[in-house]
């Protein structure tokens, strides 16, 4: 029985591995796009900005970093981690911070900025950190159910 839970658990840990360094990626991805530059500006140009030029790709970078330096960590352990709390943590910042994006980017007024619809990097980093807060929960499990 045990066996099954150290497959499981790894599985989880991989699972936070690859969802972390996803997050890292998108967070350089195209998070939003004007038809105009600067966006709200008077120039007709099709402007492009990354999570890190709108400041929330800063944010679900580092939090992908430490989890998947938290999966690596968990996945050389066996599935186990101190850290799967942080983890937790960790993902449902990475969320926050692409749900931010969306409402800063269409919902919020001001600047006159009109971005084109949809934020899809946004909702690929927030489906990302569903599924690495899945993951670290499977990791707390295991770390508890060892104890």
């Amino acid at each position: 029985m045990t066996g099954a839970k150290t497959v499981g658990a790894r599985g989880a840990a991989l699972a936070l591995v690859v969802t972390g360094a996803l997050t890292l990626l998108l967070s350089f991805g195209r998070w939003g796009s004007c038809p105009t530059t600067p966006c709200g500006g008077f120039l007709m140009a099709i402007s492009d900005y990354s999570g890190l030029d709108l400041g929330f790709g800063v944010v679900t970078a580092a939090a992908g970093l430490a989890m998947a330096a938290i999966g690596v960590d968990a996945f050389r352990k066996n599935g186990v981690s101190r850290f799967a709390t942080a983890a937790a943590l960790l993902a449902l910042l990475s969320v926050a911070a692409a749900i931010a994006s969306v409402i800063w980017m269409y919902l919020l007024p001001g600047d006159d900025k009109e971005f084109y619809w949809p934020p899809g990097t946004a909702i690929m980093v927030a489906i990302t950190g569903l599924i690495a807060f899945a993951a670290s929960l499977r990791l707390r499990g295991t770390m508890s159910s060892r104890a």
